[in-house]
């Protein structure tokens, strides 16, 4: 702003005063005039065509989440035989975002005409008044003296006011660019102002664990995501330390807000949970959840190499840990098979349907746990927690092939929790 605006200012004001000392005030009148009319029509239109812009941007959005969306799930989508439904669906949204685009295009050039046509009048009506001048011979005051008007007055009034042209053509994009930046600071501004919900207390100490003080313990613990929906009612049990526990349930009886509860993402609405008696609202939250690991009940690998997503699970290990582990899992053997070990690629299998050229092994659900179970025992975590979707004997199955492989390096050093669905 400070570079396009003042300099149109101290410019409009020059040439204002170039054309009032040495041609009249009509001349200056008719050169603020155009200036005051081209803005007051540039802001109006600007704000006008604002909407169209955002409705693009969301018409935009929304095409290509359905383009993702669909992708992802191409198996559902192939499964009920609806590849059409789903391409209709986005040829929709595309249709949507054509027609906001296209009121965008058009709305500039409405902008551009209006611009072009306020200064082309303003330029037209000084040129007349400046040759009617000439015509009739009207004196003009130049240096302290009269002198009529000629022809290199006309070229003069004509220079003066086309100057004013280029800075004013910037005179849109920088009110968009300041109204949006503005729009940008008070969201901004409003997001500062969130105040954290689960955040540390002020004397919050770290969590202090060790192989025979690592217990859980829910004591009458409440919580609704929604007022009026309960999904723990007074709920209590003990798990001690060193043991191996299943909780298993139906859909939405609330074993993945246990798991939510135990990380604090969020505060049950009475109860306490406690890890080696200590009360997890009162520890350090990043050392509650380095104390925890969890094998997610989707298992999430990163579009990057195995290595990469192998290590992932704890960065400060080296090269050995990550070797280690893979044959913990006894997987190492099955990517030394792959074209390029553990630098081979791995890809999402949404992305081979856009990149069908790229040919890079893809893991089956379970060896997708495998690999999450990797990342979990690279670390000497305390706790660790299996969320399984599948039966009890799935679950099991994959934690014995996993963790227990090697019952002299992990027995009786942490709590395990399994949860699945009934």
């Amino acid at each position: 702003m400070l570079f396009n605006v003042v300099p149109t200012i101290f410019e409009l004001t020059l040439v204002s005063s170039i054309l009032a000392i040495k041609c009249g005030g009509a001349f200056a009148g008719i050169a603020l005039g155009c200036v005051g009319i081209y803005s007051a029509f540039t802001f109006a239109v600007t704000q006008w065509r604002t909407k169209f812009r955002i409705y693009m941007n969301q018409a935009e959005n929304e095409a290509g989440n359905k383009a993702i969306d669909s992708l992802i799930n191409y198996e559902t989508v192939k499964y009920f035989n609806n590849e059409k439904f789903e391409a209709d669906g986005y040829d929709k949204a595309l249709k949507r975002y054509e027609d906001a685009s296209l009121k965008t295009s058009t709305s500039l050039a409405l902008l551009n005409f209006g611009q072009n046509a306020i200064f082309s009048v303003a330029l037209s009506a000084i040129m007349v008044l400046t040759a009617r001048e000439i015509v009739h011979g009207v004196k003009i005051f130049i240096h302290l003296t009269y002198w009529n008007m000629t022809v290199g007055d006309l070229v003069m009034v004509n220079g003066l006011l086309f100057q004013l042209s280029v800075p004013l053509n910037f005179l849109g994009s920088v009110y968009r660019e300041v109204r949006q930046a503005l729009i940008d600071m008070q969201a901004m501004f409003t997001l500062m102002e969130v105040d954290t919900k689960i955040k540390n207390a002020e004397k919050a100490v770290p969590l202090q664990l060790t192989p025979s003080t690592a217990s859980i313990s829910f004591e009458n613990i409440s919580f609704e995501y929604v007022e009026g929906k309960r999904i723990l009612d007074n709920l209590s049990f003990n798990i001690p330390a060193g043991k191996k526990i299943a909780i298993v349930g139906g859909s939405g009886s609330g074993k993945s807000t246990i798991i939510r509860l135990l990380f604090r993402f969020y505060e049950p609405q009475s109860g306490t949970i406690t890890i080696g008696g200590q009360n997890i609202n009162d520890v350090d939250l990043e050392s509650l959840r380095r104390s925890i690991a969890i094998v997610p009940q989707d298992s999430v690998l990163f579009h990057n190499t195995i290595f990469y997503n192998l290590h992932y699970g704890n960065l400060a290990k080296g090269d050995e840990e990550v070797y280690k582990a893979s044959k913990m899992a006894d997987i190492h053997d099955s990517i030394m098979l792959w074209p390029k070990g553990y630098e081979t690629q791995f890809m999402h299998i949404f992305c081979s349907l856009t990149l069908p050229y790229l040919h890079h092994p893809f893991l089956s659900a379970f060896e997708e746990i495998i690999f999450c179970f990797c990342q979990v025992i690279q670390e000497a975590h305390r706790l660790i927690i299996h969320h399984h979707h599948n039966n009890g004997r799935g679950l099991l199955r994959s934690a014995n092939v996993v963790i227990f492989r090697d019952p002299t390096k992990t027995e009786n050093k942490c709590t395990f929790r399994f949860l699945g669905r009934r």
